[in-house]
């Protein structure tokens, strides 16, 4: 996440490009899809390393 607090940090609101907001929410998109798709398997899986796993991975992000 540093790249992210770099980047807000550098600019104001006013001067950031439409390539600058069409990058930053697709990371933003994406991380939700992983979040999600980790909670889904992690509440689907019988196995304990896997929701182990999966809830870490969506802790993580």
């Amino acid at each position: 996440m540093g790249f992210f607090n770099n980047f807000f940090k550098q600019k104001t609101s006013n001067n950031y490009s439409s390539n600058d907001i069409n990058i930053v929410t697709l990371n933003a998109k994406r991380l939700v899809e992983i979040i999600n798709e980790s909670l889904t398997i992690a509440n689907e899986s019988n196995n304990p390393e896997t929701k182990i796993s999966r809830l870490g991975v969506a802790k993580d992000n």
